[in-house]
């Protein structure tokens, strides 16, 4: 916009011509820069020009050094990225004004941004782009260093730091009224943190996490997407960044997506040995289906990842369609898509089928054309895999009929359905054995369980990190004829190692609490025989190196 409104002023201030400008524009796409400093370089116009067109054109004035006394502390405060995006900095602050020295007075849009982060009006200095630089490079750039961060980047970056720290999956910055509450989703939990933070650092802190995912701080009344990298240590983390309007105030999600050092290899997941093989088998198929399900937050994705790294050859051609890319693959071609351009994932799998692919892998199974055109496409020589949203691998079988999949097409194409859960680790520095044991609801059966305090290993939260439970249900030719059938009833049969009775034996191992086994895994109500004549043994005790640590609580200030 700035260039062809400058570049129509210069002409007809009959301060250049058009072939003048042709060439300006030509010399801007080459080298960059705005088109004024441009002019001024290639000799067209003088630097008395250009500020005589914004003294006309904005109510911008031209900054000399006794025009307005500089506060450096205030402006000291104002975070390096803003500066960079919108090439202002803020100079002054008055009861009902921010001064703003810019080097881009006719970009409106920033200066409405600005007006809205400092919630008062602005007055406006400007100074061409060379002579903005030498401005940052004597106030600003020497005294980063000395001064290190304004308050809010402080804030961040040790908010960032104690949750990468605490390997957390997510942040949730949340309002309640007057009081502000920062949480991390640590193992599957949400944790409150121990940490007080005012109003107004925390509305400045909500506005500065927008402006660094691109998003629009003037908008506060509607759900918005954006994204940023974070550096830690040497190390690139991408951070998907979420909004949400709430009766108090806009709430932010950020869910921290760690990158491919840590991508689990595939025998490293945790499956039993039985389900893992024929995992395997189904994946070395060259063609076919393959469903990951499970509830969110069970870990479908990663078993996805890092089945895709098993099959990554150089000889094939892998193809994906995610939402988004939480992990960059070497070698694979990875594509996201964006309902609201309607790139949809049926959409996007036509297209891909046109790019000649060995195998594709689907985000989500999530409507009836995706699951017709991923089941078809199963059948036609490419290897699919996908994820749906099913408790259950009989589940994810019944929602694919339900979106309009025949069982003949069904039998022919679906190779594997596996079926997950992430259970929460008991800290075995902290784990003991509940002497009175516990009983299973619905059985008439005691057992012996184990519960943990939480100490200085768990960082108070008795939780060591998750362990995965997998079953498979496998396409054998017997279960391919269950699923010929319009209603099959007995696909439950068919499943390899069902979740239950692994995670019977995580539980009288010491590994898993019974509360989590029963909220993650549901018991078929036949099975009562089967648990009583497991042999229920205490797990041997690990020696504490302090037992003093048992049943300490750990307030980590950040």
């Amino acid at each position: 916009m700035m260039k062809k409104f400058l570049g129509k002023t210069f002409i007809e201030k009959k301060l250049i011509d058009y072939k003048m400008l042709v060439k300006a524009l030509a010399y801007q796409k080459r080298n960059g820069g705005k088109i004024g400093e441009v002019l001024i370089k290639l000799g067209f116009i003088k630097k008395e020009d250009l500020e005589k067109i914004v003294l006309e054109k904005t109510s911008a004035v031209p900054f000399r050094n006794e025009n307005v006394d500089i506060d450096e502390e205030f402006l000291l405060k104002f975070p390096e990225e803003l500066i960079q995006k919108y090439d202002a900095v803020p100079i002054k602050e008055e009861k009902n004004f921010v001064y703003i020295l810019t080097s881009d007075p006719f970009d409106l849009n920033k200066m409405d941004s600005l007006r809205f982060y400092f919630g008062k009006d602005l007055k406006i200095f400007y100074l061409t782009e060379e002579d903005f630089k030498k401005f940052l490079n004597k106030f600003i750039s020497p005294k980063i260093k000395i001064n290190g961060k304004n308050q809010v980047e402080e804030l961040f970056s040790k908010m960032l730091t104690r949750a990468i720290n605490s390997k957390s999956s997510d942040i949730h910055l949340e309002q309640h009224g007057e009081k502000k509450v920062v949480r991390f989703r640590s193992n599957g939990i949400l944790y409150d943190q121990p940490c007080k933070i005012q109003k107004d650092i925390f509305s400045k802190l909500i506005n500065y996490i927008k402006i660094i995912s691109n998003l629009d701080i003037t908008k506060h009344r509607i759900p918005q997407d954006g994204q940023f990298l974070y550096f830690f240590e040497n190390k690139e983390i991408p951070i998907r960044v979420s909004t949400f309007p709430t009766q108090y105030g806009e709430k932010i999600v950020l869910r921290l997506l760690y990158r491919n050092n840590n991508l689990e290899k595939l025998e490293n997941l945790g499956m039993d040995v039985e389900v893992y093989n024929l995992f395997k088998r189904a994946l070395s198929q060259l063609n076919g289906l393959v469903l990951v399900t499970g509830p969110t937050g069970s870990g479908k994705t990663t078993t996805l990842y890092s089945a895709l790294d098993f099959l990554n050859t150089p000889e094939k051609n892998i193809c994906t369609l995610e939402d988004p890319i939480e992990i960059r693959l070497s070698g694979i071609i990875q594509s996201q898509v964006d309902e609201k351009s309607g790139f949809s994932f049926a959409e996007g799998l036509r297209g891909l089928l046109r790019q000649d692919p060995d195998i594709i892998m689907v985000g989500e199974i999530r409507d009836e054309q995706t699951a017709q055109i991923a089941t078809n496409a199963a059948l036609t020589g490419h290897l699919v895999l996908a994820t749906l949203h099913t408790i259950t691998s009989a589940g994810a079988i019944y929602r694919l009929k339900e979106m309009g999949v025949k069982p003949e097409i069904l039998s022919q194409s679906l190779n594997c359905v596996v079926n997950q859960r992430l259970l929460k680790k008991l800290c075995p520095y902290c784990r003991e054995l509940n002497k009175k044991g516990e009983k299973i609801p619905f059985f008439d059966i005691k057992i012996n369980t184990y519960i943990s305090y939480g100490c200085e290993k768990c960082y108070g939260t008795g939780i060591s990190g998750r362990i995965g439970l997998y079953e498979i249900f496998y396409s054998t030719d017997k279960a391919k004829e269950e699923l010929r059938k319009e209603s099959p009833e007995n696909l439950d049969s068919f499943i390899v190692n069902p979740l239950w009775k692994q995670g019977l034996g995580l539980l009288q191992n010491g590994i898993i609490s019974l509360k989590d086994y029963l909220e993650n895994v549901r018991i078929p109500s036949d099975i009562e025989k089967d648990i009583k004549e497991k042999e229920i043994m205490p797990f041997p005790q690990k020696n504490f190196e302090d037992n003093n640590l048992k049943k300490l609580s750990f307030k980590n200030n950040f």
